[in-house]
């Protein structure tokens, strides 16, 4: 009986019944490895050598002392020589790593501790922020936070970054809906100093959430007769709209912007750039017609069609449709207990009556911690730079925003080094359809978790240091071999608090209009920060927190 490897590249074969060890060793990296069969030429090479020295210093050294040896023998014995340091220290971070139990640092958390993470993760985002996002926020508005921070001058906080880490890790709602690896990553544009300021440079891209089939059916994920999503999304303050389309068509997609145009002026005065350039795939609903009745609405929009098949053009959009689909997966996934039981899946929720599901959905985008800002939210980033006069806080969110979308435009990964899980790991394992329809995965693969909702525990490990670690699990009926990528550790598992996540959020009030105003009709409209979009006055929302 064979177990099949979930991967095209190779089958690891189960051997014969027999005593083998759970945790399989590891081959030992050998010194003679590295030798030119000449012991005065391996001699001058060894004693050039010293941790940390560049290829272009070593090969000069190595001349220096003998100018009989060639560079390229020099070359590769630097690198080899590097190569063999980097196994024994896996090797020996391994083992080390397999013989010491980790630290149960989430049972450190007090009670007054749990409390505060879960009413600013449930209770305001709602289950839909990253960790970094978290601690970002938490730091920012938690009091006992900000004082044991002050007190210990940065250097410890009422809560550690270990120990959230630890209890973010544990939530449910995190683990079966983190993203799965990616495969590749977009590249960075690295924007000019005219492009770093709200609106000036903006992407528009579509969410399908729902399409007919050949006999009519609708098939997907509608809600109240809504099949799509619009998302548009600045590339500066990454501040976002959102607006719902019954179907994808020219003057339906031209409505939604134009709502939002008409929404901005209102809400600034103006519109907040005086060009704005709008990116666009081929898409049929962003053809002429609808590029002509944007650009009439407002003549600071010019719109710039992207090549097609080319995703590294639509980059921060393409992004932002993954930050969309993961806060709108938490969302529904967090308010099932709130949702009418019906048939209809969880999953097609996204909409709510009158659009107020997608409002909120916006409202949690707009208001997360962002990294290509400073961890700031699109928020607080748009306000800041669109307040006339500013003020020094302003100028400091700004400057922090500008700061970190040019550092991480130019960045650059490295490679990753994996530490694999124990013998008795709990984990949650990768949705296969997920993984084989790459490419033409539909709205409903999309929307659902990433990972299972059953935890299963390792039986076996294998794998030498350096190859990817692969496990055996314990009452999985696939008959498989698990690569590390394709589980997640998931040892605790606490699941959402439906009490906090049943409570209304904190709305802040941004702007009133007057009834009587001429960009008012019948009754007057409010403004509430982070929701693109105003309220008509009767649906003002009572909250002492207003602001």
């Amino acid at each position: 009986m064979s177990k099949r490897l979930l991967s095209p590249r190779k089958v690891v074969n189960r051997q014969p019944a027999v005593d083998r060890p759970s945790v399989v060793a590891p081959r030992k990296a050998s010194l003679r490895a590295i030798t030119t069969g000449s012991d005065d030429t391996d001699k001058v090479l060894a004693d050039a050598y010293k941790p940390g020295i560049t290829q272009r210093a070593y090969v000069g050294a190595v001349l220096a002392e003998d100018s009989s040896i060639r560079p390229k023998v020099a070359e590769e014995w630097w690198k080899s020589r590097r190569l063999l340091t980097k196994m024994r220290r896996e090797e020996t971070e391994v083992q080390r790593s397999r013989n010491q139990r980790p630290k149960n640092y989430l049972a450190e958390l007090s009670d007054g501790q749990r409390d505060a993470l879960e009413e600013l993760f449930y209770g305001e985002f709602r289950g839909t922020v990253g960790v970094r996002a978290l601690w970002e926020a938490f730091n920012d508005t938690n009091e006992r936070q900000k004082a044991a921070m002050q007190a210990s001058d940065g250097g410890r906080g009422w809560i550690s970054w270990r120990d959230m880490r630890a209890w973010y890790g544990a939530q449910e709602l995190a683990q079966i809906t983190r993203n799965a690896k990616p495969s590749s990553k977009t590249l960075a544009h690295v924007p000019t100093q005219r492009e770093l300021k709200p609106f000036v440079r903006m992407q528009l891209d579509s969410i399908v959430m729902s399409k007919k089939t050949a006999d009519g059916v609708e098939a997907g994920l509608p809600d109240g007769g809504y099949t799509a999503i619009i998302n548009l999304v600045c590339n500066f303050s990454r501040y976002t709209y959102l607006g719902a389309v019954k179907r994808l068509k020219q003057d339906q997609v031209a409505a939604s912007i134009i709502e939002f145009i008409h929404a901005t002026r209102l809400h600034y005065g103006r519109w907040p750039a005086e060009k704005t350039v709008v990116f666009v795939d081929g898409g049929a609903e962003y053809g002429k017609a609808f590029r002509r009745a944007v650009m009439a609405e407002e003549p600071a929009i010019r719109f710039v069609v992207a090549p097609p098949a080319n995703p590294n053009s639509q980059g921060v959009v393409e992004n932002n449709n993954r930050v969309v689909r993961g806060v709108m997966r938490r969302h529904t996934r967090a308010h099932q207990a709130q949702q009418a039981a019906t048939q209809k899946r969880s999953e097609s929720y996204w909409y709510g009556p009158g659009g107020a599901t997608l409002r909120q959905i916006n409202s949690l985008v707009n208001s997360r911690p962002v990294r290509e800002i400073g961890y700031q939210s699109p928020a607080d980033v748009l306000a800041a730079a669109l307040a006339d006069p500013r003020t020094d806080e302003d100028e400091k969110i700004v400057a922090a925003a500008q700061k970190h979308a040019l550092a991480i435009a130019g960045a650059r990964r490295g490679a990753a080094h994996i530490t694999p899980f124990r013998v008795g790991d709990l984990v949650r394992i990768i949705n296969p359809y997920y993984l084989k329809q790459k490419g033409m995965r539909s709205n409903l693969l999309k929307q659902r978790p990433r990972w299972s909702i059953t935890r299963y525990k390792i039986r076996r490990v294998e794998g030498d240091v350096g190859d990817m670690p692969r496990y055996d699990l314990e009452d999985d009926n696939s008959n498989a071999m698990y690569t590390h990528d394709m589980l997640t550790l998931a040892n605790t598992s606490e699941p959402v608090p439906a009490d906090i996540i049943a409570r209304p959020r904190t709305y802040f009030l941004d702007k009133a209009v007057a009834a009587d105003s001429d960009d008012s009709d019948d009754e007057g409209l409010t403004f509430y920060s982070s929701f693109p979009l105003p309220e008509r006055a009767s649906a003002q929302i009572d909250s002492s927190d207003d602001e």
